[in-house]
């Protein structure tokens, strides 16, 4: 219970980013897309943690299979086009991948 409770600040960080981000970048379906990242990343953030601490995947996989799958979230939830989709989860995640190297958890 304790490693889940250490684990919140962190997702949520990483929510708060990239919401952030993406609300800079999307200049329409703004709530739509504030709604598919949050449950997105609800989705992806503890897959992909718990994937590369058990060693089932590395970082840069990890990394990358959250990228498609946020991606593929957003052109089918929000309507973005493939494109866009793409775009905004390589930018969010991108930031929030650095930041994981800069602040010590």
């Amino acid at each position: 219970m304790t490693a889940f409770i250490d684990y919140l600040p962190i997702l949520g960080l990483t929510i708060v980013v990239e919401l952030g981000i993406a609300m800079v970048l999307c200049r329409t379906r703004r709530r739509e897309v504030a709604q598919a990242l949050v449950l997105l990343n609800l989705v992806s953030h503890p897959l992909a943690t718990w994937c590369v601490e058990e060693a089932l995947l590395s970082w840069g996989t990890a990394e990358l299979l959250v990228v498609a799958l946020e991606a593929a979230g957003y052109a089918c939830v929000t309507r973005l086009s493939w494109h866009r989709a793409l775009l905004l989860a390589i930018a969010c995640n991108t930031v929030t991948a650095a930041l994981s190297f800069i602040i010590a958890w």
